[in-house]
């Protein structure tokens, strides 16, 4: 943190994404994916999770393969596991008490983690798929329990798209 990159963080449902690719998504949401690893890969943003997301992940599920390129990303630089330690628990539990206070949706308890590491991370970005009406955290989007946090699905950069609009001669 403090480099000046873009902190982009992920819950487990955009790795398993990006992982799978699954054809539940569409294709601008896949180009978005592939926009921050690219991002990543070239070492301007830091992506960051918490470590929940490794528990949530199984590896019968996700493939052994996918895995162990998952584990592997533990290792990178500019990958930003985020431990669960007592000052996330204790942010993720405002958070709960919050929406329960209000008789809203109270999220749960893993969904408050990843929103509580996002928020100690200084995220600029948490990308999620959870937007149902079951989650719902995409309706948190700009404030959470109080928090400014900014919540997408993952995107593709309008600066990028308008560049690549520059790169074809024909439009």
């Amino acid at each position: 943190m403090g480099s000046g990159e873009n902190i982009i963080y992920w819950d487990s449902a955009v790795f398993i994404a990006f992982f799978s690719q699954e054809t539940t998504r569409t294709k601008e949401e896949l180009a978005g994916i592939d926009q921050v690893v690219e991002a990543f890969d070239k070492g301007t943003c830091i992506l960051a999770t918490s470590m929940i997301t490794k528990a949530e992940l199984l590896p019968t599920k996700l493939g052994k393969e996918a895995y162990e390129k998952l584990s592997g990303l533990w290792k990178r630089k500019g990958f930003q596991p985020m431990e669960i330690t007592e000052s996330i628990i204790d942010l993720a539990n405002e958070i709960r008490s919050f929406y329960a206070a209000k008789h809203g949706k109270v999220p749960p308890t893993p969904d408050s983690i990843h929103l509580a590491s996002a928020i100690k991370a200084k995220a600029d970005v948490f990308h999620t798929f959870d937007g149902g009406k079951k989650r719902g955290l995409l309706q948190l989007d700009g404030n959470v329990a109080g928090y400014n946090l900014s919540i997408k699905v993952p995107f593709m950069a309008q600066s990028s798209l308008q560049f690549e609009r520059r790169l074809d001669p024909e439009l």
